[in-house]
């Protein structure tokens, strides 16, 4: 499906769970940012603090996309994004994170 349909996959799944060899791995980073402080938390500071999630990986993955070869058609952007994706997972998610808690 992601070589058709242009996603932006989060694994939140718990550390626990990844010992046992799921795939694909926990994005851990984010699952502790989210988290993090959670009950301490009103309702609407916890939104404030997803919306900061999506608005820093929304400019991660537009960064991203920009170094991407032009593609002719969404399709081949998706096939190309989730290349880039199997390669720097990693890489991008754990850029968020740090921009986001110097935001908050």
């Amino acid at each position: 499906m992601a070589s058709r349909v242009f996603t932006i996959p989060f694994n939140l799944r718990s550390t626990a769970e990844a010992a046992n060899l799921a795939f694909p791995p926990a994005d851990t980073g984010i699952r502790e940012f989210l988290l993090q402080d959670v009950g301490k938390m009103s309702s609407a500071n916890r939104q404030c603090r997803y919306l900061e999630l999506f608005i820093a990986v929304f400019t991660e993955v537009e960064e991203a996309v920009k170094t991407l070869p032009k593609q002719m058609s969404i399709a081949d952007l998706a096939s190309a994004w989730r290349d880039y994706m199997e390669a720097n997972w990693d890489t991008l998610y754990s850029s968020v994170v740090p921009q986001i808690s110097m935001v908050i």
